[in-house]
């Protein structure tokens, strides 16, 4: 094993030391995690909530936690990537954790693994999971970095799991179809305990990977479902439970279903947390997740979001439509080489002019490429090219009208690097 000098007490420079170990090779599979997870005692005493999909999941987790806490609990949530610090992957009753928390924790598993290789996720979701032991949180919410059936979160046993879409995204580790897709997500399922599927057309692989371990289902507009009646927005399921709930500031499809998967996520939860319900009308009201189909300011009208495949752009684009100025319209964009770019800018035929630039990360896509993209997509659009993301956002700020539009999307690193949220 290659010798590595251990960093300070500063949370930076642990990170720097996590990415500097980063096994140059990463052997897919949970067996390293699961034995160091073994050597740091980091079981769950507490139930877990394990979200997976390809969108939402960082709504879903939000709502969920926001919910939880309403409720007077104690709820720790781990999520990623993160916009501007790391500390936002983890937080306690919806506040980040502190520098030397993290810190302490990383120590921990640095010990703990002795000589067995983690990427820096594994890394990191161990960490998380020590810090909301010390807390001695009431539920763990984990949302998952990629896929399900191997991505670390998937060592601990969740009580409830939440599938809350396939699509394409993510095909050179998940497969190029949604039945390889599906199979990969359909991971996080576990023997005798139910899967929340917040969508309607399953594929074949989840449902016969449930079959084959003997999961229970609950599918969205099957088991549960949204309903408009009489003027009121009503929650129901299968289990004849129902009640108004306030969506009145969500205007997609999307948004709603998300809502109803954590509403069942909660019915599902009430032998163990029985006053759950009640809080959450005031849970979502008070949800907080940055840079999804955010509004930072008006005038101009600037739009964030991290959308970063063909789902959720479309949501974007709509979104768009429905909120941008009359004037001008810019996009800042960027997005990874592993993105399916001509299906994500498809929809953005408004937008008079693209500023592009490259993602600071090993995984850009290059400018040439994002470039070709669009002029093959939009041919009649103007183009320009930044040194970085930065630049293109402060170009588009200093040479925008009050009655003009800027959009800022393509990944969780455009919205980042753009400095739009500083």
């Amino acid at each position: 094993m290659e010798s590595h000098t251990l960093p300070t007490n500063n949370l930076d420079d642990w990170l720097v030391y996590l990415e500097s170990i980063h096994p140059k090779k990463i052997n897919l599979g949970l067996d390293r995690v699961s034995r160091v997870k073994k050597q740091a005692g980091l079981d769950f005493e507490v139930p877990v909530i394990i979200v997976g999909g390809t969108n939402g999941k960082g709504s879903v987790c939000s709502h969920l936690e926001s919910i939880f806490l309403n409720a007077n609990y104690k709820v720790g949530c781990y999520t990623s990537p993160h916009i501007h610090r790391f500390n936002e992957r983890i937080r306690i009753n919806q506040n980040e954790v502190a520098d030397n928390e993290i810190v302490e924790s990383l120590k921990y598993i640095e010990r703990a693994r002795e000589e067995t290789e983690l990427t820096y996720f594994e890394f990191t979701t161990l960490a998380a999971a020590d810090i909301f032991k010390k807390h001695k949180v009431d539920i763990a919410i984990l949302e998952v970095g990629l896929g399900g059936r191997l991505d670390a979160v998937n060592v601990f046993d969740p009580t409830i799991s939440i599938i809350n879409s396939i699509s394409f995204d993510h095909q050179d580790y998940l497969g190029d179809t949604l039945e390889s897709i599906g199979y990969e997500k359909a991971g996080i399922m576990r023997p005798a305990k139910t899967t929340i599927i917040n969508f309607e057309d399953v594929p074949h692989s989840v449902i016969a990977y449930a079959t084959k371990i003997n999961a229970t289902l609950n599918i969205a507009n099957k088991d549960y479902q949204i309903n408009h009646i009489d003027g009121k927005t009503i929650y129901k399921s299968n289990d004849h439970n129902f009640f108004s709930v306030d969506l009145s500031d969500y205007k997609f499809k999307s948004e709603k279903q998300n809502i109803a998967a954590v509403i069942r996520c909660c019915e599902l939860l009430l032998g163990k947390f029985p006053n759950l319900l009640d809080a959450v009308n005031t849970g979502i009201k008070s949800s907080k997740l940055v840079a999804r189909l955010q509004i930072i300011q008006k005038k101009p009208c600037v739009i964030v979001d991290v959308a970063h495949n063909v789902e959720s752009a479309e949501n974007l684009s709509l979104f768009c439509k429905d909120h941008m100025s009359v004037g001008k319209s810019k996009a800042v964009f960027s997005c990874l080489k592993d993105k399916d770019i001509k299906k994500i800018i498809m929809n953005f035929n408004f937008i008079d002019e693209w500023l592009i630039a490259e993602i600071c990360n090993d995984r850009k896509m290059p400018i040439m490429e994002i470039e070709s993209e669009i002029k093959l997509i939009h041919s009649i659009v103007a183009i320009k090219k930044f040194d970085s993301i930065y630049d293109a956002y402060d170009f588009a700020i200093k040479h925008s009208h009050a009655e003009d539009s800027i959009i800022v999307f393509g990944s969780f690193y455009t919205v980042a690097q753009s400095g739009v949220l500083n």
